[in-house]
C-alpha cells in the first residue's frame, strides 16, 4: 500500500499482530532500519509514522540505530546469475526480530493503517 492510499482501513488492517504473526507477515517493516544512505530505507524513516515515533519516544533513536546495524535480509540476489543465495543461519537472529518487533510496538499507534508499517 502507498501512504496516499484512501481506502478505510479494516478492522485486521489496524489489529495488533503478536509476534510469531509479525516475524510471518512483517512485509518490508525492516526497511525502516536500513543503512542511512540506503534510498528505500531514507524514504521509508521519511515517514510520518516513523517520525512520529521517534518524536514521542526518546528511546526509539537508540533501537533504530542498533537495528540499523543488523541485515534482516535471509537471502541475497547474485548480480551475474540472478540466482538467489540463502544467507546461513545467523545465531542472533530470533533476539533481532525480537528488537524489530519492539520498534514495531512503540511505532504502531502512530499508524493509520498497516501499509503505513508494511508499505
Amino acid at each position: 500500500m502507498s501512504e496516499g492510499n484512501n481506502t478505510i482501513p479494516t478492522q485486521e488492517d489496524n489489529q495488533l499482530l503478536s509476534f510469531e504473526e509479525f516475524k510471518k507477515k512483517g512485509g518490508n517493516f525492516h526497511m525502516f532500519f536500513g543503512p542511512v544512505g540506503n534510498m528505500y530505507s531514507d524514504m521509508y524513516r521519511s515517514k510520518t509514522v516513523y517520525q512520529n515515533a521517534l518524536a514521542a519516544h526518546p528511546e526509539f533513536g537508540a533501537l533504530a540505530a542498533e537495528l540499523q546495524g543488523y541485515d534482516f535480509m535471509e537471502f541475497d540476489i547474485d548480480e551475474k546469475t540472478g540466482a538467489t543465495i540463502i544467507k546461513p543461519a545467523d545465531p542472533r537472529r530470533e533476539e533481532m526480530m525480537r528488537k524489530l518487533y519492539d520498534a514495531y510496538l512503540i511505532m504502531k499507534p502512530y499508524a493509520k493503517r498497516s501499509g503505513d508499517l508494511f508499505g
